[in-house]
């Protein structure tokens, strides 16, 4: 081969390693400009998996309504301890040995997607926030009966004593619903254990589990609390607020309380829909309500 032609050979082929080169310093510059440009900015937490979604707060929200109005305390809630942060490892263990999955269900609480499914007047006019510190205190007085607050988290949920209901954010149902009977002041205690009726019905119904109602409000499965009911008399009417665990792994549940607390993701081994659960729940408690009124 003649000189000229073997030189000019090898600068051939070394122009393509040269072009693919440039390819990948390229892709790899790119790379680092998206990464530098992303450091810092916010993510939306709703695209994200539910148990990263745990780690992160989000922004609460308040209204100043009735703080400061003395409130008559028609039933009482058993504490719940403290929230407890999620133990990856012991997610990742359950994970490895077939325990309950952790991927989010399809449970959108938004209300573009919830109203068009109610099959009653409850929760007809419906508010949903993603974290408040207790759905009680976010019911307008003139509202009208049946309207209902909904909320992803509580950050300083109470009941019995002005103990503390907390969860994780995403994994409970926590709602307050607006009552207004025409009915005499000695009967409205009765209102709590038509909830929690009300309350066991559901989650017999939707998991196949034997709920049991403890006097005056909580609900058990297997001697362990899954729900509670707190009923609050204020100026001519009540709002009920229910509180439910749902998709709480065993590790977030609380320990320092007096009676053992569970959830239905611990108790059925699968995670449920919360919106076909807020559903169930508000025509069986609308049912209720309406005999017991008479």
């Amino acid at each position: 081969m003649e000189p000229r032609r073997e030189l000019g050979l090898a600068a051939e082929l070394a122009q393509p390693k040269a072009e693919l080169g440039e390819r990948l310093l390229g892709g790899v510059t790119g790379v680092l400009w998206i990464s530098e440009h992303l450091r810092g900015q916010p993510l939306d937490a709703r695209g994200m998996p539910l148990t990263e979604r745990r780690q992160r707060e989000a922004v609460a929200v308040l209204r100043s309504l009735d703080q400061d109005r003395v409130t008559q305390l028609l039933v009482d809630e058993r504490p719940l301890g403290p929230r407890v942060l999620t133990n990856l490892t012991a997610l990742a263990q359950r994970r490895l040995h077939g325990g309950p999955s952790l991927r989010p269900v399809l449970d959108s609480l938004a209300p573009e997607t919830l109203v068009p499914r109610l099959r009653g007047r409850f929760g007809s006019d419906y508010v949903y926030v993603e974290s408040t510190p207790s759905t009680q205190l976010l019911l307008d007085p003139d509202a009208p009966e049946g309207a209902l607050v909904v909320a992803g988290e509580q950050t300083a949920g109470r009941g019995r004593l002005g103990r503390r209901w907390l969860a994780p954010a995403g994994t409970s149902l926590l709602c307050s619903l607006q009552l207004k009977p025409s009915i005499s002041q000695e009967r409205l205690p009765e209102l709590t254990g038509v909830a929690a009726r009300a309350c066991a019905e559901t989650l017999a119904a939707l998991t196949g589990l034997e709920p049991e109602v403890k006097f005056p409000n909580d609900v058990l499965i297997g001697g362990r609390k899954v729900a509670g009911i707190l009923a609050e008399a204020r100026e001519g009417r009540v709002v009920l607020g229910m509180g439910i665990n749902v998709n709480v792994a065993e590790n977030e549940l609380p320990t320092e309380v007096d009676r053992p607390a569970t959830s239905l993701l611990v108790e059925t081994d699968r995670e449920l829909d919360r919106a076909e659960l807020l559903l169930e729940l508000l025509v069986r408690l609308e049912r209720g309500y309406d005999a017991w009124l008479g």
